[in-house]
């Protein structure tokens, strides 16, 4: 389950990012906390999926050794809507009124990543792996200009997962049909990095995401999460053709590892 908080107080606004996030406090065992929250348009949420999507990728990046923030739905009660100013009470009613999501906002001192950082903490199959499982979520948005990605404590943290598993119906496709693989994956961070190595230096450089998803990864997961956000009344339609990809992807995971490969060719 994603645990549900309350949020009691507005910290501030985020930089950067389309939805500009929110910082607000919530009490975890009656510590304050402070929480990333996004704030999506109703009409986006409701075409497509975008916190189920979220909370979807969130948990798929753990399930294979991924780190993410701490993922949580966090609700604005009429208190804390009472509490705002007047300027951001009037952003609201734009936004989807349901429950958010949000992460756990990661305090300093963190280091946003550079090409240099990376040569220091990521090794081939560390970007690999990152590179693997951005396409199988068919992730867009982690790109030279937005790596979506940052380090601390030694640990390489992914973050923003919203604009994913859009296309799983192509991505199906070509799984079944052995067409070639039409996810934007030219502009990933990691694609010229990882093209432009020899033979040898990305020889087994997928099989710590291959081993993952062929043994490890239970799809069910999404089942618990669809349940808890249907408790919610979030939309959910996505969630039959994205499973249905995702089983695609593990049961032909030879198959699906090959057409990431070749699209390093």
């Amino acid at each position: 389950m994603i645990p549900t908080y309350d949020a009691i107080e507005f910290k501030g606004l985020m930089q950067g990012g389309s939805t500009r996030p929110w910082q607000v406090t919530i009490l975890e065992n009656e510590v304050p906390v402070s929480y990333v929250v996004k704030l999506y348009d109703q009409v986006n949420n409701e075409q497509n999926c975008t916190v189920f999507k979220e909370c979807v990728c969130s948990r798929l990046a753990r399930e294979f050794d991924l780190e993410t923030p701490d993922a949580a739905l966090i609700n604005f009660t009429p208190a804390f809507i009472a509490s705002l100013p007047a300027s951001l009470q009037a952003i609201l009613p734009q936004k989807d009124p349901r429950l958010k999501f949000a992460t756990r906002l990661v305090q300093p001192p963190y280091q946003n990543y550079s090409p240099a950082l990376g040569e220091s903490f990521l090794k081939s199959y560390d970007i690999a792996t990152i590179y693997a499982f951005d396409n199988l979520i068919l992730n867009v948005d982690r790109r030279i200009d937005k790596p979506n990605m940052f380090f601390k404590d030694g640990n390489v943290l992914l973050i923003d997962h919203e604009l994913t598993l859009t296309t799983a119906q192509n991505a199906e496709n070509a799984i079944l049909g052995n067409r070639p693989w039409s996810h934007f994956y030219q502009n990933h961070l990691f694609f010229k990095e990882l093209k432009e190595m020899d033979h040898l230096q990305r020889d087994g450089s997928f099989d710590g995401f291959s081993y993952y998803l062929r043994d490890l990864i239970d799809f069910d997961l999404l089942d618990e999460i669809v349940d808890q956000l249907m408790e919610c009344d979030h939309p959910v339609q996505a969630y039959v053709p994205i499973k249905r990809y995702l089983c695609q992807a593990q049961q032909k995971q030879a198959q699906f590892v090959q057409l990431i490969e070749d699209t390093l060719q």
